[in-house]
């Protein structure tokens, strides 16, 4: 569990990296949180590209269409303490309910700060192995 988690960060450690190097401009215009999160998104899907992770989605405000209403979906993780946290997240990596005994591995939540010009992200990781 250790070593995923080890495995996990630098993962997106790597796909941060690569999202504030090629985004640069992004941030100097200022752009919304939900452009950034998209941006973020894309560096995130190719760092799980190669990976055995490569079958899990990167998502943006995940929700879906249940019978013709647009829904939000609630998602838990299991939080450090074995405690089942639900998160309502901005960006997620996960296998959209394919993989019930690990399906969600990366919870963000971005929020943009304006007086410091960075992105703070708190990671989430559900870690039922």
């Amino acid at each position: 569990m250790k070593k995923q988690l080890e495995e996990l960060e630098r993962i997106f450690e790597h796909a941060n990296q690569m999202f504030l190097k090629q985004n640069a401009m992004l941030f100097e215009a200022q752009v919304s949180e939900r452009t950034l999160c998209g941006a973020l998104m894309i560096e995130l899907h190719e760092a799980l590209k190669y990976t055995k992770y490569k079958d899990y989605f990167v998502d943006v405000e995940y929700n879906r269409n249940v019978g013709g209403t647009l829904k939000t979906i609630k998602k838990t993780i299991q939080g450090l303490e074995q405690q089942i946290v639900p998160i309502n997240c901005d960006l997620i990596v996960h296998s959209r309910g394919q993989k019930k005994f690990q399906d969600n591995l990366i919870a963000l939540e971005m929020k943009k700060s304006n007086a410091i010009k960075k992105i703070r992200t708190k990671i989430e990781l559900d870690l039922n192995v």
